[in-house]
């Protein structure tokens, strides 16, 4: 049996099915990453920093999983400035 070479959210396959070819593992959002997500949701309101609710999701379960995100999305280091915890690597 094949390692899973990374881990996706369960949102990152509902925006892009495609990944469903590659042996990843799926992540599933827990309560506590969604009361985080609304903690980032609530810091980032009026600091015209906009964050799709997704992806403060997919931030959120990144960090409650001590995992690295990595992404070509520049705005999630705008999640970076508000938790020291969150490791995300753009490329």
């Amino acid at each position: 049996m094949e390692e899973n070479l990374c881990d996706t959210s369960i949102l990152n396959l509902i925006e892009f099915s495609k990944a469903l070819k590659f042996n990843l593992k799926i992540r599933y959002p827990s309560r506590s990453d969604y009361e985080l997500a609304l903690r980032f949701s609530i810091e980032l309101a009026g600091k015209s920093r906009p964050v799709s609710a997704i992806d403060m999701i997919i931030a959120a379960t990144a960090i409650n999983n001590n995992l690295t995100l990595i992404t070509k999305d520049k705005h999630f280091l705008s999640i970076r400035e508000l938790e020291n915890r969150f490791k995300v690597e753009i490329e």
